[in-house]
């Protein structure tokens, strides 16, 4: 088993975890949690920090581009004059109107093993926004929804469909929605569900500030492969921004450093990692554990911890993108 990941203050800013791991099974175990120290808060947006991977991310193929089709030009008819015993004079003709072309946008979706060039510089400073006014304040959230639209909008994709009931959601199930349309928008397969196994060990992984491990495995089941985050973020918005689009080189990114460029991007990597034809080659599904703890260290920030799994059999979710797809998410 990988170490766990630990935290450590960088100046003012407070750090993120991520675990990679491929295992030949994990057979059920009782649950134990990390206990580590957690790092200070402070400054004015959190990192996103140390990071240990242990696998290289595997190729994934991405979708074809996006075509659209120009609708056809509108027709306005004219109105019949009323019949007279002399013709009217004749009228002209009123031009159809004019609609302008529909440019395509081709999605461009960046997949493992590719990386964005660059991090996303926040669009607007929703970092600052949270630690004001609290990481569940419509400030908070609306500056955070637009830097991710702007980000997202560098590989050709929309702002993100979230569920109608997406408040209402745990901070856990935010995670785990967020994920998904991380990756159904780039033509991947969505996890299917979350798992009250793994939902435990994530939150024993957010309580002690570090990433978490499956060692709650349901039983019948058995773990093929996993990967994991950790970060102190402005909730579950923050964390997935931080970890899909300010994950590289000059970030808060500890572990992507001159000398260990593997580890720039893999949290973002573990995200989009997993193809259609590697879960389908493994005769297993895909699961997820979630969570968020309230860590008085942390303060403002919140700690999120997420496990992508990898398994065999048929687990009980909790929770499912079904369900969310149910509520509007796409």
């Amino acid at each position: 088993m990988p170490v766990a990941g630990t935290s450590a203050l960088v100046g003012a800013v407070t750090l993120v975890a991520l675990t990679l791991v491929i295992l030949t099974a994990i057979e059920p175990a009782p649950a134990r949690s990390a206990t580590l120290s957690a790092a200070g808060s402070g400054g004015s947006r959190p990192s996103i920090g140390f990071l240990h991977p242990q696998a290289v991310a595997p190729t994934t193929t991405a979708p074809p581009p996006v075509t659209t089709t120009t609708p056809p030009p509108i027709v306005v008819s004219q109105p019949v004059a009323s019949p007279t015993t002399h013709p009217p004079a004749p009228h002209p003709t009123a031009p159809h109107p004019t609609i302008p072309p529909v440019i395509p946008v081709a999605s461009h979706p960046i997949l493992p093993p590719n990386n964005p060039a660059a991090n996303f510089p926040e669009t607007p400073d929703f970092a600052s926004s949270c630690r004001t006014s609290g990481n569940q304040s419509a400030p908070c959230i609306s500056a955070t929804t637009q830097a991710t639209t702007a980000a997202r909008a560098h590989e050709g994709l929309g702002a993100m469909v979230l569920p109608s009931n997406f408040a209402a959601l745990t901070p856990g199930e935010q995670l785990f929605v967020l994920a998904d349309i991380e990756r159904v928008d780039r033509g991947l397969p969505p996890i299917v569900g979350m798992v009250a196994p793994l939902n435990a060990d994530a939150q024993n992984a957010a309580g002690a500030n570090t990433d978490p491990t499956p060692v709650s495995v349901p039983p019948g089941s058995t773990v093929t492969s996993w990967a994991s985050n950790w970060a102190e973020a402005a909730g579950p918005l923050g964390s997935n921004y931080n970890w899909m689009y300010d994950d590289g080189p000059g970030s808060g990114n500890l572990g992507c450093t001159p000398s260990t460029p593997s580890s720039c991007w893999a949290h973002r990597d573990n995200i989009l990692r997993y193809n259609a034809s590697q879960v389908a080659a493994s005769h297993g599904v895909l699961a997820m554990g979630a969570a968020e703890a309230t860590v008085v260290s942390d303060a403002p920030w919140t700690s999120d911890a997420t496990l992508i799994v990898l398994m065999t059999g048929s687990p009980t979710y909790t929770y499912t993108w079904a369900q969310a797809e149910a509520a509007g998410a796409r």
